[in-house]
C-alpha cells in the first residue's frame, strides 16, 4: 500500500475507545412507505375493491347477506336510497367499509345496516374508527339514537364484543329468527350530545 491509500482509510477506534452506545446510534425507525389512513365517503371507484372485499367475507353469514350488502352499494350509486357508506383506506387501498341511514319513519333514530373490515386487517382498530365516525355524523345530524342487528353465531362474537364495548345494549333477541339455533339480536345506542 502506498502512503496515500493509507491516508484515504479512515482510522477505527480501538476496541478499549468502542462502547455499545457510541457504536450504536438509535434514531426513531421511520417506515420507507408511510401509511395513509382515511376515511372517505364510498364512490364509484371504490367498487372493485369492495365486491372484492365482499367475496372475501362470503364465508361470515350468508350468501344471501353479501348480496343485500352489494344492493346497498348498487342502490347508493344509482341514487336509489339515501344510505351513508364510509370506507376505510390505507394507501388507497380499502379495508372496510359501513353502511348507514336514517331509519324509514323515525325523526331521529339511524339504523347502521352493515359493517366489514377485511380478515387480515381486523384488530387495527378500524372497526371502531368506522364506528365513530358514524356516530359523529349521526349526531351532527340530530340524530339521538343508533339501532343495529346482527347474528347469534359465533362467526360474529368479535363484531358483538366491539358493539358492547362502545356502549351499544342488547335490546332485543328474536329465537331462531335467521334460522334454527342463530338469533337475530338488536343492538341500541342512546347518543349524547357531543
Amino acid at each position: 500500500m502506498t502512503s496515500e491509500s493509507l491516508a484515504l482509510r479512515p482510522e477505527l477506534p480501538s476496541n478499549s475507545q468502542l462502547s455499545l452506545s457510541s457504536a450504536i446510534q438509535l434514531s426513531p425507525i421511520t417506515p420507507l412507505f408511510p401509511s395513509k389512513l382515511a376515511i372517505d365517503d364510498f364512490n364509484a371507484s371504490h367498487t372493485d375493491q369492495i365486491m372484492a372485499l365482499l367475496c372475501e367475507l362470503k364465508d361470515h353469514g350468508s350468501g344471501k347477506d353479501m348480496f343485500l350488502s352489494w344492493e346497498i352499494f348498487q342502490e347508493k350509486l344509482a341514487g336509489i336510497m339515501d344510505y351513508s357508506i364510509k370506507v376505510i383506506e390505507e394507501n388507497s387501498t380499502v379495508l372496510g367499509f359501513i353502511t348507514y341511514s336514517k331509519a324509514m319513519l323515525s325523526e331521529d333514530f339511524y339504523e347502521l345496516h352493515w359493517m366489514a373490515v377485511k380478515p387480515s386487517c381486523r384488530s387495527r382498530g378500524f372497526g371502531r374508527k368506522l364506528i365513530e365516525e358514524m356516530e359523529q355524523h349521526v349526531r351532527s345530524n340530530g340524530g339521538k339514537a343508533i339501532i343495529l342487528d346482527t347474528f347469534s353465531s359465533s362467526n360474529y362474537d368479535a363484531a358483538r364484543h366491539l358493539y358492547e364495548k362502545l356502549g351499544y345494549k342488547l335490546f332485543a333477541k328474536l329465537e331462531n329468527y335467521y334460522s334454527k339455533g342463530i338469533h337475530q339480536l338488536i343492538y341500541k345506542k342512546d347518543l349524547d350530545s357531543k
